[in-house]
């Protein structure tokens, strides 16, 4: 039992120090919303418009590595957030906005969702719906000092809420 706890003791060091070294950054987004228009049955593919991205990063480095710089993609869309080392020295929470373009987003399989069935008016009731993972972001950070230099890399899934925009009257908000 001596042993084990030995074992677990290095091993809660071994972690401790490592998250000691590395910076942290967390990357959070916004859902976007769109409108989509009654389409026929059977329709189950959705081109999405271009897509606004509002994103959280919140970041630290480790004493004495300020950070140099952070930056932000979404599919081909990539922003080095312009910021001066003193300014984001003095930051632990960035706020940033992507515009994806729709040539950059595939289209999203979305089945018996605003649809308008052959045969009579009866129309799917589902008025909203979330695609999960639609697209994906990632972003580093690198902190250094005159020595060297370490960089901390994070991801987050991006979803799309759909709302879906019946006789002409939108349900949602479109996401621009």
């Amino acid at each position: 039992m001596k042993a084990l706890r030995r074992i677990i003791y290095s091993w809660s060091l071994l972690v401790i120090t490592f998250s000691a070294l590395a910076g942290d950054l967390v990357v959070t987004a916004q859902t976007p919303n769109v409108s989509v228009s009654t389409r026929a049955e059977g329709r189950n593919f959705i081109r999405l418009p271009g897509l606004r991205y509002d994103f959280a990063l919140t970041m630290g480095c480790p004493e004495r590595m300020p950070p140099q710089s952070v930056s932000l993609s979404v599919a081909d869309t990539r922003v080095h957030l312009g910021l001066d080392s003193d300014d984001l020295a003095s930051r632990s929470h960035v706020e940033v906005s992507i515009d994806v373009p729709a040539a950059q987003i595939a289209p999203v399989a979305v089945e018996d969702f605003c649809t308008r069935h052959e045969g009579g008016n009866q129309e799917t009731q589902s008025e909203s719906v979330i695609i999960p993972s639609v697209l994906s972001a990632q972003a580093a950070l690198t902190c250094a000092d005159e020595e060297r230099s370490e960089m901390t890399y994070a991801s987050a899934v991006l979803n799309v809420l759909l709302y879906c925009e019946r006789d002409g009257s939108p349900a949602g908000h479109s996401s621009r």
